[in-house]
């Protein structure tokens, strides 16, 4: 590619220096609530109920077809004390302490019948995946139970993690463990279980706190913390987990009190705070989570739908219903050839004009890479910011995100006949490269011919 003269792309970022204050993009607003029997602790929603596990008197089955006017339908007490719960299809995983995971058929919700338990003393949180469900227990660790047969589920391999397992997610062939504790904290542990009967390990990361509860979205695990040694130990923790042997924790956000559990839906994560309450958190870019709302409650346990937020909470006993809004939008960058989103052919003899812009979204004043590239017949080139069009792919500037009016890159004739594509981009993740996995941009494809 022949020399381009460079047009101050880095003039005209720096010309654009917006300073916009972060507001919210997550409005919560209190829609119902319903007394439960005993201390409710988490809820699972199917459909249109929401079962909680209600401590001692078990599984309470709540009609939430209208949200505005929750009704209990249905109950069933547990030989001891119902703590996480799972729902899929007719079933209901229940980990009761000192008794194990139960479970139960809701295939009537209003008339919840026993079927079947897997006796273990300290069952935490569960995940169930075909005819496996996935039990963090305590000091046990993982446990992964056959319930292909739900009336003699069985056990078909475990793993001994450092710490006491508090919960568990399990995504393509990895089980995500939150193994917590006062004085034996493993952190995140990721256990491969590819061969369900041996499971083994192949990474961790160090949360500093106590991990609570713990969700995968993409290439990213949530995980609660919380603890007794200071603020630094409480709240959500985001972990990159796109290699599985080496995560890395790459953000936190502190909350008020001791984060039980979370929820990710969308871009935000639901965080039940014991008194902090319900906290939401935008984690659009999880390198910079930031406040959402919140709501003051005594949270245990939290879920999140398309319509609502559902928050357990203790002292008084409640499941409170939420409905919400949110405005949380993506930064939208853009690159044209001839004022078109392409593919375009054109003549060697003409000329091309390449125009970028960038719509930041909600998240003006993040840090960022932006970068300009193109593939070209004589390889990758980039746009530097002091010599131009010059080979090699490399971050063009590092600033904070702002919206960016279209301006012109490049407007030349006679480049040799080929097939070029150029690139715009901004990645989250400012470090000085280009990092697609974790960058928002766009494209366009020019054929020139002689």
């Amino acid at each position: 590619m022949k020399r381009i003269r460079p047009i101050c792309l880095i003039c005209l970022l720096l010309l654009i220096m917006i300073t916009t204050a972060f507001s919210s993009t997550f409005d919560l607003t209190f829609r119902s609530a319903i007394d439960t029997k005993d201390e409710a602790q988490s809820v699972f929603v199917q459909g249109d109920y929401a079962y909680v596990a209600d401590s001692w008197k078990g599984l309470q089955v709540i009609d939430i077809s209208d949200p505005s006017f929750p009704s209990i339908i249905g109950s069933l007490e547990t030989i001891g004390a119902a703590g996480h719960i799972s729902v899929v299809g007719s079933y209901a995983y229940i980990s009761c302490a000192y008794s194990g995971l139960v479970i139960i058929d809701v295939s009537i919700p209003s008339t919840p019948q026993y079927i079947g338990k897997y006796e273990t003393d300290s069952p935490g949180g569960s995940f169930i995946e075909g005819n496996y469900a996935f039990l963090a227990a305590g000091d046990v660790g993982l446990l992964i139970i056959d319930i292909s047969d739900p009336y003699f589920p069985s056990l078909e391999g475990s793993y001994d993690t450092p710490g006491n397992a508090y919960d568990v997610y399990v995504k393509d062939n990895y089980a995500y463990v939150a193994d917590g504790g006062q004085y034996e904290d493993g952190g995140l542990q990721i256990i491969d279980i590819s061969n369900l009967s041996s499971p083994t390990f192949k990474g961790s990361a160090n949360t500093v706190g106590w991990e609570n509860s713990v969700v995968v979205q993409g290439s990213y695990a949530y995980v609660s913390t919380g603890g007794y040694g200071g603020s630094e130990m409480m709240g959500l923790r985001i972990i990159n987990i796109s290699n599985p042997s080496s995560p890395k924790v790459i953000s936190s956000y502190i909350t008020d009190r001791f984060a039980s559990d979370v929820f990710v839906l969308d871009n935000y994560a639901y965080i039940a705070d014991w008194e902090g309450g319900l906290v939401v958190i935008d984690v659009l870019n999880p390198f910079n989570p930031k406040y959402g709302d919140s709501y003051t409650a005594f949270g245990i346990g939290v879920f999140a739908t398309a319509d609502n937020v559902f928050l357990t909470s203790i002292n008084p006993s409640k499941l409170t219903i939420f409905e919400y809004s949110s405005a949380g939008l993506a930064p939208t960058p853009d690159i044209e050839a001839n004022g078109s989103d392409g593919p375009i052919t054109i003549a060697r003899s003409d000329i091309l004009a390449i125009t970028m812009q960038l719509d930041s979204g909600t998240l003006t004043g993040d840090e960022a890479d932006w970068w300009l590239v193109a593939l070209t017949p004589f390889g990758w080139y980039h746009y530097d910011k002091t010599l131009g069009w010059i080979p090699g792919r490399e971050v063009t500037i590092q600033i904070n995100l702002r919206n960016f009016p279209s301006r012109e890159v490049l407007n030349m004739s006679g480049l040799p006949a080929g097939i070029y594509t150029f690139y715009f981009g901004v990645d989250l993740n400012k470090n000085g490269r280009i990092n697609v996995n974790q960058a928002y941009y766009d494209s366009v494809k020019i054929t020139i011919i002689p």
